[in-house]
């Protein structure tokens, strides 16, 4: 199992650069977010990284789409959460 802390250093340390305005450093951050995300299979990440990512190249409709993918996944994960919930208490 792979620790996320990496994956949370890794979006920090991005959005570091993109604040000092120093765009090609965050995108070679979020470029191995990327592919780290990808292999070790957490798409949550790899889409934080695609929003970083949309600011660097300033594709904002592209990091607006991603932003709302996310948080579309949010609200599927409330929902089942509070299904699981509502199924615990039937039994």
């Amino acid at each position: 199992m792979v620790s996320t802390l990496i994956f949370s250093v890794l979006i920090l340390a991005a959005l570091g650069y993109l604040g000092r305005e120093d765009a090609p450093r965050a995108g070679q951050v979020v470029e191995e977010l990327i592919e780290l995300s990808g292999r070790y299979g957490l798409p949550a990440f790899r889409g934080y990284a695609e929003v970083i990512r949309g600011w660097v190249s300033g594709e904002l409709a592209s990091a607006d789409a991603t932003i709302e993918a996310l948080e579309g996944a949010r609200g599927w994960r409330r929902a089942v959460r509070t299904a699981l919930h509502w199924a615990r208490d039937i039994d």
